[in-house]
Order: structure tokens, then sequence, then C-alpha cells
């Protein structure tokens, strides 16, 4: 059974409720304290300078927010199975080592360049290598 347009059975007043408003395309009212709630969450989230990224992804990502910075990555494995021994390895050297390889390196990431056997590996550490960009902190 669908809940798309019922309004009973929301929990009004919380993010929990606001969630449910618009799972079920219900519209907020100033009344039922569910966009009060929302409000309070964005107000929060700017508060807290995170940008609403969690702990949890702020140590994934090793961002720099507060003057603080992550580890270096240097010794850092990719973490990816694959089963071909020193694909991910740190760069060693002016090209990948092995014929075939692809050696990754983005500009303005603090990971470090790295070498990969394959395209799709290299497509993973191009994606970490993003993730993990040098964030200006305004």
């Amino acid at each position: 059974m669908s809940l798309k347009g019922i309004e009973s059975g929301i929990e009004h007043g919380s993010m929990h409720g606001y969630r449910q408003h618009v799972m079920r395309g219900v519209p907020t009212r100033l009344e039922c304290g569910c966009l009060q709630a929302w409000q309070a969450e964005q107000q929060t989230k700017a508060a807290s300078g995170r940008g609403g990224a969690s702990s949890a992804q702020l140590r994934w990502n090793n961002s720099e927010r507060n003057g603080e910075r992550g580890p270096d990555n240097e010794g850092t494995p990719v973490h990816r199975e694959c089963p071909t021994a020193e694909c991910g390895r740190v760069a060693i050297g002016a090209g990948p080592g092995h014929t075939g390889w692809v050696r990754v390196q983005v500009d303005g990431s603090r990971e470090p360049a790295r070498d990969f056997c394959s395209g799709s590996c290299a497509s993973y550490g191009i994606a970490l290598a993003e993730l993990r960009m040098a964030v200006a902190v305004l």
C-alpha cells in the first residue's frame, strides 16, 4: 500500500516527520513543526562548518576543516581488492614501470600519484584522488 498523499501517521515536529512529508509528497505546514525541525538541522550543519558531511566522511576524504588535516596518504594502501600484486602502489620513478599500467595523479589532490594495473582500477584511483582534493577553507 502506498502512503503517497497520506498525512496520518507522520511524526510531526521532527526530522523524521519532515522526511515522511517529503517521501509522501505531503506539503509541510508551520503548525506541524516539521519545517522548523528541518531549518534547525540546516542551521546546525552550517554552524558545524562541515557542510553536511559526517565525521566518517571527513575522515575518509581527509578533508581539511578548521585548520585540521588528516594523515598523509603516502603509506595508505588503496582499499580495493585487486588480484594483481602492487596495483595501487605509490608511484615510483618517471613511468608506471609495467607495460599497460596506468599512472593516476590528480592535480590539487592530497592523494599521491599511484600506479594501477588496468583502466578499471585506475578509475577507482581517480575517484579516490578526486575525493581527497585540497579544499580551500573559507
